[in-house]
């Protein structure tokens, strides 16, 4: 079994509470069993959509598109349908600056949506080539960043 590790954890509680300052989505971690991050719930705990998070370590303007694993949009997918809720894909980057009052790197978050039309380029081999692991290289999806909004503290007013 892999396990987060603690930085890991410690983004993603992060970025739990920029989603919530900018959007008021409510997520709640999801066990290890569930293929994606978060359940987003409203005021009773009821369950309105799914949420996969990703932290990159790398400015968004390093790369023309965002590639992620077929198999991720795979399973959102499936447990959007099934449970007919919204799958979303939120993605962290660096900013490139630091806070000076707590020393940490800033980041920018952006949102999309997961739907077929999304969905609609081609699957391509891609992954990390630095490592030099066969299992890095997997079919991946590359969803241009203008299907992506940027989560900021004047997205509240937008509605998913």
């Amino acid at each position: 079994m892999i396990l987060e590790k603690e930085k890991d954890r410690k983004n993603e509680k992060a970025a739990q509470e920029w989603v919530l300052f900018s959007t008021g989505w409510k997520l709640r971690k999801l066990p290890k069993r569930y293929t994606v991050d978060w359940a987003r719930v409203d005021n009773d705990e009821k369950v309105n959509g799914w949420v996969e998070y990703k932290h990159r370590s790398h400015t968004k303007d390093q790369y023309k598109t965002y590639m992620i694993s077929c198999g991720k949009l795979v399973d959102g997918m499936k447990l959007s349908a099934l449970t007919q809720r919204p799958f979303f894909l939120i993605v962290s980057f660096k900013v490139g600056s630091i806070n000076p009052e707590t020393g940490e790197e800033l980041r920018e978050f952006h949102v999309c949506e997961i739907t077929k039309n999304v969905l609609k380029g081609g699957i391509v081999m891609g992954g990390r080539s630095d490592r030099g692991y066969d299992f890095d290289m997997e079919p991946v999806y590359h969803i241009p960043y203008s299907l992506f909004s940027s989560l900021k503290p004047e997205y509240y007013a937008t509605s998913y």
